[in-house]
């Protein structure tokens, strides 16, 4: 989950895979972001 501002959180996106998985009911590829924390 992304508690900080979605458009400044996708403006440091780096790459995008060209995989896709399931989430749920839809596929969605993974996407790789320059200096975002997660905490869990």
């Amino acid at each position: 989950m992304v508690s900080d501002n979605i458009f400044e959180v996708l403006s440091n996106v780096v790459d995008i895979e060209d995989k896709s998985y399931f989430q749920g009911t839809f596929k969605m590829p993974s996407i790789l972001c320059s200096d975002v924390s997660v905490s869990m």
